[in-house]
């Protein structure tokens, strides 16, 4: 009975150092989320999206999706959404409301072109900027540390 009980602590205390692991994890993931480096790499990664789908030329969408969100007022915003969408890309998507369940199902296809060296070209030019460069030296302090955490626990 005693060896019984002595393995239960040793599992509580296992159980507790793996809480403390992540919890400290989540904190310095944070701590990565909030630095300077990441919202520069952010912005820069909008810029960059847009550019992206200014070359994206669509030419044939063809959907039938069930989207609902469980409560009528936020499904009525997601679907004021799509017509906007609609209205401004000029195409059309068959979509259902489904204003009682939180669902999200169907298919979606779209067909369209786009300049792949262009697209090279601007992940070759985000790959060299100074805001991934400087997010990815946070990156890593952040690994060390916590394999630093993990060792000290």
């Amino acid at each position: 009975i005693s060896l019984i009980f002595e393995n239960t602590g040793q599992k509580i205390k296992n159980i507790i150092r793996k809480i403390k692991i992540l919890i400290n994890k989540a904190g310095n993931a944070g701590d990565l989320l909030n630095s300077k480096a990441f919202s520069d790499l952010w912005e820069y990664g909008k810029e960059l999206l847009v550019k992206i789908l200014k070359h994206i030329r669509i030419k044939k969408i063809k959907s039938d999706l069930v989207i609902g969100t469980g409560e009528p007022d936020s499904t009525g915003m997601v679907f004021g959404m799509i017509a906007c969408a609609m209205g401004a890309g000029g195409f059309k998507i068959k979509a259902t409301p489904d204003f009682d369940r939180k669902i999200f199902e169907g298919y979606f296809y779209a067909k369209g072109s786009m300049i792949l060296g262009y697209l090279l070209i601007l992940l070759a030019k985000a790959y060299m900027s100074k805001e991934y460069a400087a997010w990815k030296h946070e990156y890593e302090l952040f690994q060390k540390k916590n394999i630093k955490f993990e060792r000290e626990v």
